[in-house]
């Protein structure tokens, strides 16, 4: 069956139409990604503010540490020289401040790059949908 011109051309914005609507749901994902990675990048810079900021507390010094949201305890602080940081499954290993600070500034690399890699595949998408959108106008001249 050979498709009239008319039905053709209303076939192919039908098709346009359906990519445009993947392209914008998949831009919404991909922005939902980087905002996601903006939030993990305020919480490093906080972290590292806190670490520079302990590193220069005396031992001994009385500290609110917090637990959640609001909610804090008192503690003293003991070791002056290290952090016990997480490094996966469930193992705890001593660190330095300096240490501790440099793996939060490797994490908050690749959270930009990340961060870029998802932005240049929301240009790529942008740069498609503008595509398709003058093939359509092309399309209804």
């Amino acid at each position: 069956m050979v498709l009239s011109p008319p039905m053709a051309k209303k076939e192919a914005i039908q098709d346009y139409l359906i990519e445009l609507k993947a392209i914008d749901r998949h831009i919404k994902e991909l922005q939902q990604q980087v905002e996601s990675l903006e939030e993990q990048g305020m919480e490093l810079a906080y972290i590292r503010q806190s670490i520079d900021e302990l590193a220069q507390a005396p031992a001994g010094e009385a500290l609110l540490v917090p637990l959640s949201n609001g909610i804090f305890a008192k503690a003293r602080l003991e070791d002056k020289d290290h952090l016990l940081v997480n490094v996966g499954a469930n193992v705890v290993v001593k660190k330095t401040f300096s240490e501790t600070k440099a793996m939060m500034e490797g994490q908050s690399a690749e959270l930009q790059k990340m961060r870029k890699t998802l932005e240049s595949s929301i240009h790529k998408l942008v740069a498609r949908a503008m595509e398709i959108d003058q093939m359509m106008s092309a399309m209804g001249d």
